[in-house]
């Protein structure tokens, strides 16, 4: 009698401890993952997907967060509940992201048009999206947003004003469409006054046909 209360015993405190059913560890993994972003905002309005699976954050330009399970020193014979998930390591510096300074860092506050077009191509439409993102997430901190458009070489001074002043504001709309604070937002042309580069080739006048947008603190 006594050997089968042990036995029931050890059976029950082996189900007590035993391996999580693969949904509930999925969701203790998720949450340990959604957890890690809430405490880390500057990661979280630039991550552009999650690997819930693999648990692998995908943030920014291609970089990427890995996790792992937190060492703990168990028996070999162990069958119990796996071992919390913990950061393991950044393909990326997750300091360079914080959000105050992200926007004026990374390449995409520079939206590109073709020559003689207004349309915004969809990876310009991708990079926009990106940074109305960061910029709903930091708007308590942003006094105003100035969107100035830029022009190639080619055409008036006039004209090109006038160019300048339509990109800029193709690209404020597409942002006010996304949900950024329209009250912050203004716009302003160089036309082709303020170039990046002055070669005579098509990258560089590829590369002057730009809209810039800075955020003032």
């Amino acid at each position: 009698m006594l050997h089968k209360i042990l036995i029931l015993t050890i059976l029950g405190v082996l189900s007590l401890y035993g391996a999580l059913p693969p949904k509930v560890q999925y969701k203790k993994d998720k949450l340990a993952v959604d957890l890690f972003l809430n405490q880390h905002k500057n990661i979280k309005v630039v991550t552009t997907d999650i690997d819930y699976d693999r648990h692998i954050i995908y943030f920014a330009d291609n970089c990427r967060i890995y996790f792992k399970r937190q060492k703990i020193d168990r028996p070999p014979t162990w069958v119990g509940p796996a071992a919390p998930l913990i950061y393991s390591h950044s393909t990326c510096n997750i300091n360079d992201y914080y959000t105050l300074e992200y926007v004026e860092k990374y390449p995409f506050s520079k939206i590109f048009f073709e020559f003689d077009s207004f349309k915004l191509r969809d990876k310009e439409k991708k990079k926009i999206k990106k940074i109305a993102k960061v910029l709903k997430a930091i708007d308590e901190n942003i006094k105003f947003i100035r969107i100035t458009g830029h022009t190639d070489a080619f055409g008036t001074d006039d004209i090109n004003t006038a160019k300048g002043l339509k990109y800029a504001d193709i690209v404020k709309n597409y942002l006010l469409s996304l949900g950024v604070n329209k009250e912050k937002v203004y716009i302003m042309s160089h036309g082709e006054t303020d170039p990046l580069c002055q070669e005579d080739t098509v990258e560089c006048h590829n590369k002057n046909r730009r809209v810039e947008i800075k955020v003032i603190w």
